[in-house]
């Protein structure tokens, strides 16, 4: 009796051990923190902006630097959707898309009056 409780208990023991280490191995979540290269393609050509960004919750800051000149940034995480707005010349400029790990892809508009599309990696 006393052998079968501490075959149980080591199998309890194992078990827990496993599922454990399992939830250390689980996504921590994204973090898009960091200095992000871009391809912008449009109907109008392509571009290559540049964002360096700092996250803080689902809360995103940072800066712009690409054809419309250099701005602040602001935006939202949720889950791995995110969206990016910075002003240039009186115009919105909204950048929406998705990340994985380190990457992102998604569609900008351009205050309505262009849209396009771009994907983007990590530096």
């Amino acid at each position: 009796m006393r052998n079968a409780i501490l075959t149980v208990f080591m199998i309890f023991f194992a078990m827990a051990l496993v599922s454990c280490a399992a939830l250390g191995l689980k996504d921590k979540g994204v973090d898009m923190t960091g200095t992000w290269h871009l391809e912008v393609e449009t109907p109008m050509g392509s571009g290559t902006p540049q964002f360096t960004l700092k996250q803080e919750g689902n809360k995103l800051s940072g800066t712009y630097k690409g054809a419309f000149g250099q701005a602040p940034v602001s935006g939202t995480l949720e889950g791995n959707k995110f969206e990016l707005q910075f002003e240039s010349m009186g115009t919105s400029m909204i950048y929406e898309g998705v990340v994985q790990e380190d990457t992102i892809k998604g569609k900008v508009d351009f205050g309505g009056r262009a849209e396009g599309t771009f994907t983007g990696e990590k530096e």
